[in-house]
């Protein structure tokens, strides 16, 4: 009955290192999946693949002088599925990372694009307003080119006429004098003479009126 007893106790005792043991194997495995998961994907998995041996000789070591090799084999297949599971979820997480960065290359791509046709239209238009602006000063020094020349040329017309009527006024004053001799001389004659002597006086007066015309047109 002793013996009942003891041999109850020790499976007992067994039974309770056993579960001591995958809590703390569980426990391991727990705090290495969670340092994986906190860590960069590429710098997890360089992490994973070089302490995954480690960690399945530690949780197989456990066991080893508790249960049999059958056991054995059945915790270590265990073991495998469970790190395999890890090795895609890293894997996942990797290729998410990967399609992120190629989304992010592509949009920075098509930023650099829009920003470089940006640049290329706001130079075009910079290009255009810089040849509007000189086409607009050529003309307008056209236009004051030629108001120059119009100024120019009607000063030239001003000075002209004015010399005429200077030479016209010097002819004037000189005719104005031949004819005051002229007029003392034939002033008897034109009072008693024929009317075609009245009308060869008239007619000169007329021509120095229409040359005085002549000048101010």
């Amino acid at each position: 009955m002793h013996h009942r007893h003891d041999a109850a106790r020790e499976q007992h005792l067994k039974r309770l290192e056993f579960t001591q043991r995958r809590a703390t194997v569980a426990a391991a495995s727990q705090s290495f999946f969670d340092r994986l998961a906190a860590l960069p994907i590429r710098e997890a998995i360089r992490l994973f693949e070089a302490q995954r041996p480690a960690l399945s000789e530690f949780c197989l070591q456990q066991f080893r002088d508790q249960i049999d090799g059958e056991e054995v084999k059945l915790i270590h297949n265990d073991l495998m599925k469970t790190t395999a599971k890890a090795e895609t979820d890293l894997q996942n997480r990797l290729k998410k990372l990967q399609q992120e960065e190629l989304h992010a290359a592509q949009r920075k791509v098509s930023l650099q694009q829009l920003k470089k046709s940006h640049q290329e239209q706001i130079q075009s238009h910079l290009a255009t307003a810089v040849k509007h602006r000189k086409q607009d000063l050529a003309a307008r020094e056209d236009v004051f080119n030629e108001q120059k020349r119009l100024d120019k040329s009607y000063e030239d017309r001003e000075m002209q006429r004015k010399h005429r009527v200077e030479a016209y006024n010097e002819k004037l004053a000189e005719q104005i004098k031949n004819n005051a001799a002229e007029r003392s001389t034939f002033k008897l004659a034109v009072q008693g003479s024929s009317p075609v002597s009245a009308a060869v006086v008239f007619c000169c007066y007329s021509r120095v009126a229409q040359e005085f015309l002549c000048v101010f047109l």
